[in-house]
């Protein structure tokens, strides 16, 4: 592990060698647009949310749109 400190969303105090504060950040910009997606699959018809379905979704929206702002790259 590194001893340097991380001032991004992560809130490491001690960080992780493998860690990137820009990959955290352009990941973080993500997430509401998969979140709605993901919310708005994943409803029931009575309106309540089927969080198995939320859960596998949002993730592989996630990983969509990882790939596609190429942040695998970073």
């Amino acid at each position: 592990m590194s001893r340097r400190y991380c001032t991004c969303e992560e809130r490491y105090g001690i960080v992780p060698e493998y860690h990137s504060c820009e990959y955290v950040t352009a990941r973080n910009k993500l997430i509401p647009d998969a979140e709605a997606q993901a919310k708005a699959i994943s409803r029931l018809d009575n309106g309540r949310l089927d969080f198995l379905k939320f859960n596998y979704t949002f993730s592989n929206l996630m990983e969509k749109a990882a790939i596609e702002a190429k942040l695998y790259d970073l």
